[in-house]
């Protein structure tokens, strides 16, 4: 419960040396550290962090899962209307071969791991059920995800952005965005 709480309850700091801190405290807590300690940059909820320390190569799917090039070709793939999963194949079968990178538990951590980071990271939705994919080295099926404003194969960035920084908001800080936003309206129906 505590590690959720961590991943709910964050503050923005726009500092130069910002990090994400937990709203409910002046410090990073315990598990905020094992996770840094891990080589671990994404706050990976407990049921996926215990799913890859019980498989071969699940942490290994995890630190790939978080490398640069994925999320935005996960989003590509999304705009697309094909299924994010589907961006992990390649390095999944040329890090872990093509026989582990088959295993089950493996593509089940795979599923699970690029819905987090979907949901999480772009404010993608879940369209439906799981579907087939054709032609992929590993996965046969995968859930199809929709960016919220996305229109055809365009996604407005503005209020994607404004959308994810919102929602990292403290309610102190939300208040204070609040407040900003009422001044700049005024300054501009004055201007």
């Amino acid at each position: 419960m505590h590690f959720e709480t961590c991943l709910t309850e964050m503050t923005v700091d726009t500092s130069p040396r910002a990090s994400y801190v937990p709203a409910h405290s002046n410090k990073r807590h315990h598990c905020c550290d094992v996770r840094k300690a891990r080589g671990m940059s994404t706050e990976w909820p407990k049921r996926i962090r215990s799913r890859a320390a019980k498989l071969k190569n699940g942490n290994a799917l995890l630190a790939l899962a978080e490398e640069s090039p994925i999320l935005p070709e996960m989003r590509r793939r999304i705009m697309n209307g094909e299924k994010p999963v589907a961006a992990l194949s390649g390095e999944m079968v040329e890090r872990f071969g093509q026989e582990h990178a088959e295993h089950h538990g493996l593509r089940q951590l795979a599923g699970e791991a690029t819905a987090f980071m979907v949901e999480s990271m772009l404010g993608a939705i879940r369209s439906s059920g799981s579907r087939k994919i054709l032609d992929d080295q590993v996965f046969t099926s995968g859930t199809p995800f929709r960016i919220p404003g996305q229109t055809g194969e365009t996604v407005l960035a503005e209020p994607l952005a404004t959308e994810l920084l919102v929602r990292h908001l403290t309610d102190a800080a939300l208040a204070e965005l609040a407040a900003i936003l009422a001044a700049e309206q005024e300054r501009r129906l004055t201007t």
